[in-house]
């Protein structure tokens, strides 16, 4: 009896393309299926159920000639359902070829497990980081199957590259469907990553107004240079619109962006944190004088209060014969200068840290200003005091008077970034901190890499887009 099973939440398209058939005690199912119908047939009818495949064809694929059935050849499915493939013979005695029911179109020849079983080491790791342990265990956990994980190592080496290809193509068409291309303003940045034991650099470049990634790469620290950045920039941007790049300080950017013919802004992020550095250090200092001034204090009050407990009620002069007298009056003296010189020390450290704090939220109003003459002139204020500022505030401002229009371009225009803050988070996501070191390959790095732009892309610009748009 041959039936058509419902295309339910069981049986998609994609599983269910032929017609099976009941044979005595049997279920037949061609060989045009998903292997997956094999769950959902155990799904409807129980583990018990016996399942055969059969091919699609009833003649020879050598001669078409008329096919005769030649018994079974078991096979354990994912390691999960033990399934029988029919074996034919060719009924032609010229021919006389004798084959088994071809799965390979879902299942890779001298292998248990599906393509699809085969990949989802890769999705995993796309995911999240985990040991080839703990992937073994979800996968196993999620579909019912019993993959070691050797072999779950042994399918991502193997089946990695075809996988990631076939990804990357995906993504490119639905970027292609969607009309998503580079907006010419950009940020880049390096990322240091070490890969057994040996520095490496991660180079990226990251769109600024939907976060597509333009390029990313790594790169041996002997091969890194000036040279290796200007080169990168040249040919990853090349045939892009290109009008602005947001990078960090460094020395080298002016000349290899302006060079490019594009606009240079300097990540505000980055000043600061290079001026708290300085500042926090300072702080931290005045911080630590000033709990010890209070806690000298009230330590001097303390003593002097003890001691005012052993004074004499007499008044008027201490008489030269009163010795008692006298030394008391003399320790009481040097506690109450103690205790104001002390506080002419706290009171110091007080101004010095709200002198700090003022300058550094006047140096921050700088970076917000709505317009480059108001930054400007909010700059020229502290530049014309300059030698009356704190040093690290000095230092600061001599430095920034160097660089400052490569600050300001943010306020020109809208579209560029003030910070690199989303490339930041790019790399914190993708390869944040605790993974940089745990790497032995270069091959195990990019992959790793490259499924993370994937599903960067995937979440970040693909869903955005739809999201936007709907």
């Amino acid at each position: 009896m041959t039936i058509t099973l419902p295309q339910n939440n069981f049986l998609l398209e994609e599983v269910y393309n032929s017609p099976i058939s009941f044979v005595d005690d049997e279920i037949h199912i061609t060989n045009n299926n998903n292997p997956k119908i094999v769950d959902c047939l155990k799904e409807i009818y129980g583990n018990d159920v016996k399942i055969r495949y059969i091919a699609e064809t009833n003649t020879c694929p050598i001669c078409n000639a008329e096919i005769g059935c030649n018994g079974t050849k078991t096979f354990n499915l994912n390691k999960k359902h033990i399934i029988k493939k029919q074996k034919y013979y060719c009924k032609n005695k010229a021919c006389q070829h004798y084959f088994t029911t071809k799965t390979d179109k879902f299942i890779p020849i001298g292998c248990n497990y599906t393509f699809e079983i085969q990949t989802e080491g890769l999705i995993v790791a796309g995911i999240a980081y985990s040991s080839y342990e703990k992937k073994s265990e979800l996968i196993n956990h999620y579909l019912e199957t019993n993959i070691s994980r050797q072999t779950i190592y042994y399918h991502i080496n193997k089946r990695s590259e075809e996988y990631l290809i076939k990804k990357e193509k995906e993504v490119e068409n639905l970027l292609k469907n969607l009309n998503i291309e580079p907006t010419g303003v950009y940020h880049y940045d390096e990322q240091v990553i070490w890969v057994n034991g040996e520095i490496y650099f991660r180079m990226t470049i990251l769109d600024a107004g939907n976060n597509m990634i333009i390029s990313d790469i790594i790169i041996f620290h002997e091969n890194f240079s000036k040279e290796t950045v200007n080169s990168f920039l040249k040919s990853a941007l090349r045939g892009l619109p290109l009008d602005a790049i947001v990078t960090d300080g460094d020395r080298s950017y002016p000349t290899i962006i302006d060079a490019l013919g594009a606009i240079q802004q300097k990540c505000v992020f980055h000043k600061m944190q290079n001026l708290m550095k300085k500042v926090y250090k300072k702080l931290r200092i005045l911080k630590r004088t000033t709990k010890n001034c209070k806690d000298k204090i009230e330590e001097l009050k303390k003593q002097k209060q003890k001691l005012k407990g052993k004074k004499r009620n007499k008044k008027g002069r201490i008489s030269n014969k009163d010795k008692k007298r006298e030394k008391l009056k003399k320790q009481l003296d040097t506690l109450k200068n103690k205790i104001k010189e002390t506080k002419v020390k706290l009171k110091k450290a007080k101004k010095e840290r709200d002198e700090l704090e003022k300058n550094v939220e006047r140096i921050s109003n700088i970076f917000k200003s709505k317009t480059v003459k108001s930054a400007e002139r909010k700059f020229n204020t502290l530049y014309n005091k300059v030698e009356h500022l704190p040093n690290e505030i000095q230092s600061f401002i001599k430095n920034l008077s160097r660089d400052l229009n490569r600050t300001l371009n943010h306020i020109i225009d809208d579209k560029i970034p003030n910070t690199n803050n989303k490339l930041e988070g790019y790399y914190k996501i993708t390869l944040p901190r605790y993974l940089k070191k745990i790497y032995r390959t270069e091959k195990g790095l990019n992959i790793k890499l490259r499924l993370n732009r994937i599903r960067w892309t995937e979440r970040n610009v693909i869903q955005r887009k739809i999201a936007s748009t709907s």
